[in-house]
């Protein structure tokens, strides 16, 4: 067996004859394996926990990406419907423009529909019927619908018990009924004279408590056109406006305002310079309960 450079070198014995002949190895030489210097081995193997913890990264990394690309999605869906329904508007006023005798009943109705308007089945009660009756009324603003397609589009969004009632009161009249009535209609089926009594009961001891000067304001509006016979006369309205506001606003508001637009603008003024926050934020750190009028919407 002829020895290269390298392996020759290897087997020589420091101080002794190596014995090799014409570059031949003595036989028990030739018996031992040939080193093979040139070959890459492969990398040790990595231990268990090491393994474990490459295997979760990986997991992390590809959730983390499914996640991102459901996002990405949903995003894309939600401009897609918001690009439909201003394409939807656009179309409906250009061809207003071009055909003022034609209307876009469909057309109309889909733009209102993008917007996301809630179901109603009934069994809600009078509060969240109030919140729905308002949103509906805003959503249909918000898409310039015509007011003699509101009731057929208002149809859409009724289930159940809502929707037997349309069908047996309002379908039969088909177009006959405008929007108006349609509200003054839906307000006397769900609306109980009980549900009403509770209303104004609530309007009568509404208090500022731990809400904002906003918010109590908000709230004052809402619940007042319930008892509209009782801020009829606007010096009422504004009295009973400041009664309900906490004392250390109230105390600073002159006396000698009595408009309710100037009690809510010096109310709001005194809150924000003053730095009166409501008392839920006061009381935030020492376990106080803010008082009843804390929670923006009653619960019957």
């Amino acid at each position: 067996m002829t020895v290269p450079g390298v392996a020759g070198a290897l087997f020589a014995v420091p101080g002794a004859t190596t014995g090799v002949v014409g570059g031949v190895l003595p036989p028990v030489v030739q018996r031992i394996p040939p080193l093979v210097a040139d070959v890459l081995l492969p990398p040790p193997p990595l231990p268990t926990d090491m393994r474990q913890m490459l295997t979760f990264f990986q997991q992390m990394l590809e959730t983390q990406r499914a996640q991102a690309e459901a996002q990405q999605r949903q995003t894309d869906a939600m401009h897609q419907d918001m690009e439909d329904a201003h394409q939807l508007a656009l179309a409906a006023v250009e061809q207003r423009a071009l055909y003022p005798g034609t209307r876009t009943r469909y057309g109309d109705i889909q733009v209102f529909k993008k917007l996301g308007p809630r179901d109603f089945s009934g069994t809600e009660g009078v509060v969240y019927a109030d919140d729905w009756l308002e949103d509906i009324e805003w959503q249909m603003r918000a898409s310039r619908l015509a007011d003699d397609l509101k009731v057929e589009a208002v149809g859409l969004q009724l289930l159940d018990i809502a929707r037997t009632w349309f069908r047996n009161e309002l379908a039969l009249a088909g177009e006959g009924h405008t929007w108006a009535e349609f509200k003054l209609l839906f307000k006397e089926k769900f609306f109980s004279p009980t549900d009403k009594i509770d209303l104004v009961r609530q309007f009568q001891d509404l208090q500022q408590g731990g809400l904002s000067v906003e918010e109590y304001a908000a709230e004052f509006g809402r619940l007042s056109q319930y008892a509209e016979y009782m801020v009829r006369d606007p010096e009422i309205r504004a009295s009973h406006f400041r009664a309900g506001l906490t004392w250390d606003i109230k105390i600073l508001i002159p006396s000698f305002y009595e408009t309710y637009t100037q009690i809510y603008a010096e109310a709001h003024k005194v809150e924000r310079e003053w730095g009166l926050k409501p008392k839920r934020e006061r009381n935030l750190f020492s376990g106080a309960s803010s008082s009843a009028g804390a929670a923006k919407r009653p619960q019957l």
